[in-house]
């Protein structure tokens, strides 16, 4: 490690003495750039030695905090702002450097979408980065924009436009023929396909990653792992993916490798070490994989009979639902790049002289696709609700109602108190919902004729399936409307694995009614 720094500053002596005509800070600084890209702890010290208030004019300072941006955003140290890379932007606009206008947007837009929380911002900016080295020719820089980009899409869960973007990273990682960045390529390719459902191909490409991987650095490496053992997991080979993840989990911990590992252990038998992996995983406070673990933890509760713990769980899991929703912020992030990339077509447009005729003719199409697509949006997302659901979130809003009066004094004790044993008779009636519907599900799954099938039961029982198969349920039930109880009844039935024969033994009708109840859904 020693000798490599030696040769690194070596290398920057003889640039240095290269460039004898420069100022002394602007040749250290030139001599910074040609090695922060593979070496940007270097770099970092090198550039701390520059005292900044001695730099003599604004192309200095505009290299000077682009750089300092630069190697702080590859080294995961932490921003507070953006004001040094600012500054860079405005110098190098008006003075036409393209190639580091379009580094500064770039650096602008990740710090901004990665440690600022400030997504639209930061998505606008590398949209105008991924336009501006487009137009240069610029490989490397294009590369980093596209794999942002694909990053921050499947994080905000816009499947299909990561997707492109991921693709796009590959075909540029080829170009420059990094083996690295050709991992991280098939890795993002692979998430990318696991969201649209397409697990196949998802799995093929994950493979395709592991090829490459022993050229990765530890936190890809971790990355891949990791995502390679969700494969395996899908494909119930467990040894092999618990031996990737303890891998991952040397490298680089991370809450969603404990919530794969509860599962394998989970499968294994081990209860106990899938509630510590579980527990663990919500340690990291990530909303979206504390909410897998919470919701993992209720259904191993279930599994119990602690329909109470369970709730509690639950419960749990509702007081982060809400920063989870805030931080996917999906529909925010798609129309800010829609928005852009609707500004460079339209520009593009006034340049030929055609603008208000094909606006005119691309605008309707446009309009009913988005129309549709928003029609759709919103009946792909009604989630069901059922009296367990309904029940949940009251119990959360009585607990939140007793904190506050519990804060205000003892003027309000007796109405704390009362809210009190309210909710806690909510809890008892929904365990034993729960208790109910538990029961009525290992009848059926058993193939047991259901003789005293009331609708409150049935009710217990749709509601049971759709708490502990949440994710199944919705997409069962998804493309109906208005469906009765007794519909739904056959719809679980028929995704359990019965047909119609045994769900007319189980219900204890005949065949042609199961017929008439399948011919009935809308």
């Amino acid at each position: 490690m020693i000798m490599k720094r030696l040769a690194i500053y070596l290398y920057c002596g003889v640039i240095c003495m290269a460039c004898s005509s420069v100022s002394s800070y602007r040749k250290q600084m030139e001599a910074v750039e040609a090695v922060i890209e593979d070496y940007p702890d270097s770099a970092w010290i090198m550039l701390r030695d520059i005292p900044s208030s001695l730099l003599s004019d604004g192309e200095e300072k505009a290299l000077y905090n682009l750089l300092m941006t630069e190697a702080a955003y590859k080294l995961y140290k932490p921003f507070k702002d953006d004001s040094l890379i600012n500054y860079s932007i405005t110098y190098y606009q008006q003075h036409n450097n393209q190639h580091r206008l379009a580094t500064a947007y770039y650096y602008k837009g990740s710090i901004n979408c990665d440690e600022l929380e400030n997504k639209e911002q930061g998505v606008l900016c590398l949209k105008t980065a991924e336009e501006l080295a487009k137009e240069g020719d610029d490989e490397l820089l294009r590369n980093k924009i596209l794999e942002e980009l694909c990053v921050l899409n499947n994080k905000s869960q816009n499947y299909e436009t990561a997707l492109v973007y991921s693709k796009s990273f590959l075909e540029s990682s080829k170009i420059l023929g990094k083996p690295e960045h050709i991992a991280c390529a098939y890795e993002r390719i692979s998430n990318d396909y696991l969201g649209i459902g397409e697990n196949d191909s998802a799995g093929q490409y994950i493979k395709k990653a592991i090829d490459y991987v022993e050229s990765c650095d530890n936190r890809d490496k971790a990355r891949i792992y990791a995502n390679y053992a969700n494969t395996l997991i899908q494909n119930k080979r467990y040894p092999e993916a618990k031996h990737f993840l303890e891998e991952a989990v040397k490298m680089r911990p991370k809450a969603n490798e404990y919530v794969m590992l509860g599962k394998i252990a989970k499968q294994e038998g081990d209860t106990i070490g899938a509630r510590k992996n579980w527990e663990k995983a919500i340690t990291f406070g990530e909303p979206k994989f504390s909410l897998r673990a919470y919701k993992l933890l209720a259904n191993m509760y279930i599994e119990r009979g602690d329909y109470l713990q369970a709730l509690w769980m639950v419960a749990k899991g509702d007081s982060i639902n809400n920063v989870y929703q805030e931080q996917k912020r999906t529909s925010e992030l798609a129309e800010v790049q829609l928005r852009y990339d609707k500004a460079v077509v339209e520009k593009d447009l006034t340049e030929r002289k055609n603008f208000w005729l094909t606006l005119a003719v691309v605008a309707m199409p446009v309009l009913m696709i988005a129309l549709l697509a928003i029609v759709y949006f919103v009946r792909k997302n009604k989630k069901y609700r059922g009296i367990i659901d309904q029940n949940i979130e009251q119990i959360y809003q009585d607990k939140q109602r007793i904190d506050i009066l519990t804060s205000m004094g003892a003027e309000f004790e007796e109405e704390a108190k009362s809210l009190q044993e309210q909710m806690a008779k909510l809890k008892q009636a929904t365990a034993m919902r729960l208790g109910s519907g538990k029961d009525i599900y290992e009848a059926v799954a058993n193939g047991d004729r259901l003789y005293d099938f009331t609708k409150e039961k049935e009710q217990d029982f749709i509601d049971y399936y759709a708490f502990t198969h949440s994710d199944e349920f919705h997409t069962l039930v998804q493309p109906y409307r208005n469906l009765s109880l007794r519909h739904t009844s056959y719809l679980v039935m028929t995704q359990m694995g019965y047909g119609i024969k045994d769900i007319a033994a189980i219900l204890n009708v005949t065949e042609s009614t199961v017929r008439n109840y399948r011919h009935r859904i809308k």
